[in-house]
């Protein structure tokens, strides 16, 4: 069977058979004028292009259209969008996880015979990713106090650094971070300073105003906040001279999954509610400790709570000003500081953070 030619003198064509047609059916997109109020899944591994120069174009820049979900895809490019605009930055991108994010970050700016300045506490997975991964690559890895500043310093000055990385709380020791007081100090000495917020999130503290050249974060943990999903993003400003945000694709750690960009997306609608309830919830369980001054001490973040209340679920108390961020960090002394059981700790490994007392009302 044929199909009649054109009016130009065609000759006609081969009619369709029935697999063609089914294929071209089952892929064929409905027309949408309205734009939906809930981000599309895009479940493809592959868009078309017009023609083979629209498809190199692509291929080669994926900020200019998709041609391979690998490279880019519509929903994970939208996870990524909101996150940088949460985040304060430039631009994002959403990954398979939050080591994907990690490796994308550290992997932008090392190369062998760098050198990174690293948190004794942090994530564990973390700091094996520096020393067994980029450390067999011939990137030197240093790992200090991050919250003793003078240690931070000196390191910082042992020897020319790429890279000063931090953790806002640390995982999950909870330890916390002076990211001004960092940011400062690793631009002086050269270097970029990059913080993982995976224990605070953008809803508490944003790192990149504070200092920070990049931020990543596991939005498997409190972004996603259903235990449905694993993924990590990584927000840049212009700073960091070749961001994971940008690029040849090639060079990118493992994307973002549609499915799970789909439900951080959606996860997204009630960040700020489940971060208040959070906020409160540790609040209420804190209380009664702290008007106990043998019990102040206690190895949690110190969160300036100013309100007469206390109460963290207050705009000004969740503020990046208000919270992690601005806070002056205790910085570790050489006086031994009081335990919750009586005995004393000195400066060393373990750190211990005191809890300001609220003010009792009159009545």
């Amino acid at each position: 069977m044929t199909t009649p030619g054109d009016s130009n003198g065609a000759p006609p064509r081969p009619a369709l058979g029935d697999a063609t047609r089914a294929i071209r059916a089952a892929s064929k997109s409905p027309t949408v004028l309205q734009r939906p109020t809930a981000v599309p899944i895009y479940q493809t591994a592959t868009f078309t292009s017009p023609d083979a120069e629209s498809l190199g174009f692509v291929s080669a820049d994926a900020r200019a259209g998709y041609s391979y979900s690998r490279l880019s895809n519509p929903t994970t490019t939208a996870l990524g969008a909101a996150y940088a605009e949460l985040a304060g930055a430039e631009a994002g991108i959403a990954l398979a996880s939050g080591m994907a994010a990690v490796h994308a970050a550290c992997a932008a700016v090392l190369r062998a015979g760098d050198r990174v300045v690293a948190p004794l506490a942090a994530y564990g997975s973390t700091r094996s990713q520096l020393i067994n991964y980029f450390g067999r690559f011939g990137v030197g890895i240093q790992l200090v106090d991050i919250t003793d500043l003078d240690a931070v310093a000196t390191a910082l000055a042992a020897a020319p650094t790429r890279l000063l990385w931090a953790e806002s709380s640390a995982n999950p020791t909870t330890f916390v971070a002076d990211h001004a007081a960092l940011a400062e100090l690793a631009h002086r000495h050269g270097a970029y300073y990059f913080a993982d917020n995976t224990f605070a999130s953008s809803y508490l503290c944003r790192p990149l105003e504070f200092g920070a050249d990049l931020v990543i974060e596991s939005a498997t943990k409190y972004i996603g906040g259903h235990n449905d999903l694993t993924a990590g993003v990584v927000a840049s400003t212009p700073s960091v001279a070749s961001p994971p945000t940008r690029g040849p694709p090639s060079a990118r750690s493992t994307r973002s999954l549609p499915s799970a960009a789909s439900s951080r997306s959606r996860s997204g609608w009630t960040g700020t509610v489940r971060t208040l309830r959070h906020s409160r919830r540790g609040w209420s369980v804190m209380r009664p400790w702290n008007a106990f001054s043998t019990r102040a001490c206690r190895r949690i973040p110190s969160m300036p709570w100013s309100s007469g209340s206390g109460d963290p679920a207050t705009p000004a108390a969740c503020s990046p000003s208000r919270s992690w961020g601005a806070a002056p960090v205790a910085r570790r002394s050489s006086t031994p500081s009081p335990s919750p059981s009586g005995r004393r700790h000195s400066a060393g490994s373990t750190r211990w953070w005191s809890t300001r007392r609220q003010p009792r009302s009159a009545s």
